[in-house]
């Protein structure tokens, strides 16, 4: 059997596996009207932690590619990296400093009438 033919009936099989499965095992939390649940809120920051992180990735390639100098090569370009690392985490350690490494928001304090 060639590659392509394998690839093939795998992807068929796989296909009529997920055509077997329940539909309330691929449904999110939203699908089923619980969209305020914990759950659903989890998942939710965790998306929206995945979007900053691919947002300040291509925001700092982005600065390395228009900041640095593209004719510096060897040496010079991992100097120059090392340099905006440590400087990066410099930030962070100040942060971390300023806040007494509190990183996350307290909850709300709900009051009791």
């Amino acid at each position: 059997m060639s590659f392509s033919r394998v690839i093939r009936w795998l992807v068929g099989l796989a296909g009529l596996c997920l055509s077997l499965v329940p539909g309330s095992v691929l449904a999110c939390a939203a699908c089923f009207g619980k969209s305020d649940s914990s759950l659903a809120k989890g998942m939710n920051w965790g998306i929206a932690s995945l979007l900053v992180v691919v947002l300040m990735h291509a925001s700092l390639i982005a600065t390395q590619l228009i900041v640095r100098p593209a004719v510096t090569g060897g040496a010079a370009s991992l100097v120059s990296i090392l340099a905006w690392a440590a400087a990066l985490w410099l930030v962070v350690a100040v942060i971390a400093v300023a806040t007494g490494g509190q990183f996350t928001r307290q909850p709300l304090r709900t009051q009791v009438a």
